[in-house]
């Protein structure tokens, strides 16, 4: 049995969030109000039995649900957890909730890949080492951030990171824009979108559309070595999800293989920003807390989570409202 629930914290949008949280929760409203002013945990459910939780589509779909919910609540709050109720009544903090729900659906899944060699499934293993391809990313990441900062130096940057460009992760160039490119941007004739009368509201609605920023991208050409080696590990992991796979056995890899493999990209992309903050490549005092870091592109929950990563905390809360439109 598995005793579902969500911790929230900073909430920022009281109303919202409560409006969120009726849809799914057992509590009434008074106990979610309680619940909120204490930042302790909403129950959604008790048992898998008292749902009727049983495999099948009924799982997946309250599977989905859960993932709704946390996305929804990811815009009103600060933090948002999703727990699970262990044996001894404790809450522990479920960090991977896909995982989570694969565990359920399949049992015990492999140990995830947390060395620094290449997983056991991919064979053969890629020509270069995981350290190989970091000190890459970092490299092309630091020539990126240096040729925008030469083409514009008295411009004033306020978003850069890496741009994941495919949904596999294998993909990667730069995504950079200054509070001058955004003026440029929103002036222009062909930015006019639906419901954009003004300059103003142009400008809010494209500050965190990084793919239509226009230096987004301008130095793909230094990632060119970083994603030759991606073009590698994509055929890897395309040989072991053999699209002649049995349909379970290709869903078992997928969640057991591949899915920490792709969190483990991310994390090396991350950590090769991380790097270039440590040596105060993006500056420091207010130059650095004017500058978003993060992983952009169109994994949104990707984007979120790195920026809360990679930034200190008041800047990662401010580039959550301003994402959120607040």
């Amino acid at each position: 049995m598995t005793c579902y629930g969500l911790r929230l914290r900073r909430v920022t949008a009281r109303v919202k969030a409560l409006a969120i949280l009726r849809r799914w929760s057992t509590e009434s409203l008074v106990e979610l109000q309680a619940r909120l002013d204490r930042e302790d945990v909403v129950l959604l459910w008790e048992t898998r039995e008292a749902f009727g939780l049983d495999a099948g589509p009924r799982t997946e779909a309250v599977h989905a649900t859960i993932g709704e919910a946390l996305i929804a609540l990811r815009a009103t709050c600060g933090v948002v957890e999703l727990v699970v109720r262990d044996e001894t009544g404790h809450w522990r903090v479920e960090a991977d909730p896909a995982a989570a729900f694969a565990r359920e659906r399949q049992g015990p899944a492999a140990e995830p890949w947390v060395g620094g060699d290449w997983p056991a499934w991919m064979t053969p293993a890629p020509s270069f080492c995981l350290d190989a391809l970091e000190k890459e990313v970092v490299r092309a990441t630091r020539a990126a951030w240096l040729a925008h900062r030469a083409r514009a130096p008295a411009e004033r940057p306020y978003g850069f990171g890496i741009y994941v460009v495919a949904e596999d992760g294998m993909s990667l160039m730069d995504a950079f824009c200054t509070e001058e490119g955004l003026d440029r941007l929103a002036s222009s004739p062909s930015s006019v979108a639906p419901g954009t009368s003004s300059v103003t509201e142009r400008r809010r609605l494209f500050r965190w559309w990084e793919a239509d920023w226009p230096e987004t991208g301008r130095a793909v050409d230094e990632y060119a070595a970083a994603n030759q080696m991606l073009f590698e590990l994509r055929g890897a992991v395309r040989a072991h999800l053999d699209h002649r796979l049995e349909r379970g056995e290709w869903e078992r890899r997928l969640v057991r293989d591949v899915g920490p493999f792709d969190r483990r990209m991310r994390a090396t992309y991350a950590a090769a920003l991380a790097t270039l903050d440590q040596e105060a490549l993006f500056g420091s005092g207010d130059a650095r807390l004017a500058l978003v870091l993060g992983l952009f592109g169109p994994d949104e929950e990707g984007l979120l989570s790195s920026v809360a990563q990679l930034n200190p905390r008041a800047v990662a809360e401010r580039f959550a409202r301003e994402r959120s439109g607040g």
